[in-house]
């Protein structure tokens, strides 16, 4: 059976990057797709880290970095949801990893790993910086705005 060349390379490329995050090791520069206002957060951040303002965790790639990740932003889940909503989507820009924060059955949840946010929803960006900073509390969400590691998009008065 042959297959044609076309429907080889889309089965190649389709569905394991559509969710893949540089966690999964498939990603060297994670801006190579970028989301609205993800390039000024990311110099923000880096201004931030040479102005001591914004501590650097230390690097943790693969299963233990999304591990972490995942603490953070388990940590960061109620002040997010208590400041902007109880349903968002969260990109950590640098690693390109989407979450969703949801209220089900009266429990606000947490899906790591989610599919990009398409439907313009409200959207929080973050870097692994700030939202290591913001769980480890030596950052409030209001400081992260004010520096720009923190962008809020879509977001409808509360």
């Amino acid at each position: 059976m042959k297959i044609k060349p076309l429907m080889l390379l889309m089965a190649l490329t389709a569905s394991p990057l559509s969710m893949a995050c540089s966690y999964d090791g498939l990603f060297d520069n994670p801006f190579t797709e970028s989301y609205q206002g993800s390039f000024a957060l990311a110099l923000a951040t880096q201004a931030a880290i040479k102005q001591q303002k914004l501590p650097l965790p230390g690097p943790i790639d693969n299963k233990a970095g999304l591990n972490r990740v995942t603490w953070w932003l388990k940590q960061v889940k109620p002040a997010l949801a208590a400041q902007y909503g109880q349903n968002l989507d969260v990109l950590i820009i640098d690693k390109k990893l989407w979450s969703q924060i949801r209220t089900k059955d009266n429990a606000l949840q947490i899906e790591i790993h989610t599919e990009p946010n398409t439907a313009q929803s409200p959207t929080i960006l973050l870097t692994e910086a700030s939202l290591g900073a913001l769980a480890q509390a030596d950052l409030t969400l209001e400081q992260a705005q004010q520096l720009g590691v923190l962008k809020a998009l879509h977001m409808e008065p509360l």
